[in-house]
């Protein structure tokens, strides 16, 4: 699908009070010092087609700043879709209602209306619409410096580097080489990735089995230890540690001060 961007028509978005813009095919370069604009049509045109501004945030501040009740922003584009025009626009506007009694209207927030070739549209619908034309995450990686160097996971990177330099898959590189065959063979089926991960796993559960088993005889030894005291009674059995006061008993636990009952091993 061919797609570009014939014209733009910004009114009141951000620091733009009116601007027109013409592009023609090829490379069109927008240029000026800073603060005068530049990123604000990139922000209009990504408001326009997604909602959000160029870093994708989709709440940002699209008034000037200082604007007098009643300024709506909008945002035209006229786009060439494989030779045939296809025109959106979209406008912000307030909602003003006047409550049963009060004479005045109060302000009751901001809506945007949709169009496409003039048509009005609702929310869903237009942004099917453009979905069908064009995808976010393709649009950013042409358009965003950022979108691909800071943006996108490590791994995300990887397997798009993979996908354009046509790098082969894992089986394919783990039986180019003998050196690699014991690894092939426990891989099997899976991915290097998704091997590596079980073996995380594997690590993890094997710790977790340690730990229940050292807590399991600790709690064998407390178990036998309370059930040699002679007294029912509550006679404050507490296992001292090594700093702790009271006679050494059998594997390093301490007798119980004020307990005359020998510990059993």
């Amino acid at each position: 699908m061919n797609i570009e961007i014939r014209s733009m028509d910004i009114s009141n978005f951000k620091g733009i009070h009116s601007l027109h813009l013409d592009f023609h095919s090829g490379v069109n370069t927008l240029y000026g010092d800073n603060a005068t604009g530049k990123t604000t049509v990139y922000d209009a045109l990504t408001w326009l087609l997604f909602g959000k501004d160029s870093h994708g945030n989709s709440t940002f501040s699209i008034k000037p700043t200082g604007a007098a009740s009643g300024v709506m922003p909008e945002v035209t584009a006229v786009l060439s879709v494989n030779g045939e025009t296809l025109t959106l626009r979209k406008t912000l506007r307030e909602r003003w209602e006047k409550h049963r009694g009060s004479a005045e209207s109060r302000f009751a927030g901001n809506t945007t209306d949709y169009f496409v070739d003039d048509v009005p549209r609702k929310e869903g619908e237009y942004k099917r619409i453009i979905a069908g034309y064009i995808d976010e995450a393709q649009f950013k990686l042409l358009t965003s410096v950022y979108a691909f160097a800071r943006d996108m996971h490590w791994k995300d990177r990887r397997a798009l580097l993979s996908e354009i330099c046509g790098l082969p898959d894992d089986a394919s590189l783990l039986s180019s080489a003998p050196q690699f065959a014991e690894l092939a063979e426990a891989v099997g089926r899976r991915t290097v990735d998704d091997y590596k991960a079980a073996l995380m796993a594997q690590r993890t559960q094997g710790g977790h089995r340690i730990h229940a088993g050292t807590l399991a005889g600790s709690r064998d030894v407390l178990a036998r230890t309370a059930g040699g005291c002679r007294s029912s009674r509550a006679c404050s059995c507490r296992l001292h540690t090594a700093r702790g006061a009271g006679d050494r008993g059998p594997a390093g636990l301490c007798a119980p001060q004020g307990c005359t009952a020998p510990l059993v091993g």
